[in-house]
């Protein structure tokens, strides 16, 4: 009987470890694809001509401040997009 508990233990274990690692990999390969699109980007990107680089950075109003909340501007410089409800509820 004991024999057959601490077998079950070293199982729970085994599967957790893997677990872990199967996490961490799955973080590493999903930096390595933001990676690879941001390389790919800025090479799109540098085949473009300034003029037109100019004009779609303009059109993305990078120079207006961002509205994080309501009457609350943050900074400028960056990219908004809206989110589900559920992203902005606070922790207690």
């Amino acid at each position: 009987m004991c024999c057959v508990v601490s077998a079950i233990g070293l199982i729970n274990i085994l599967i957790a470890q893997l677990d872990v690692a199967v996490q961490a990999q799955s973080r590493l390969t999903e930096s390595y694809a933001v990676q690879n699109r941001i390389h790919l980007t800025l090479e799109v990107e540098s085949a473009l001509s300034l003029g037109t680089r100019r004009k779609i950075w303009d059109d993305m109003q990078l120079y207006e401040p961002l509205e994080y909340e309501k009457g609350y501007l943050g900074p400028a410089g960056g990219v908004q997009c809206l989110e589900p409800a559920l992203v902005m509820v606070h922790p207690k």
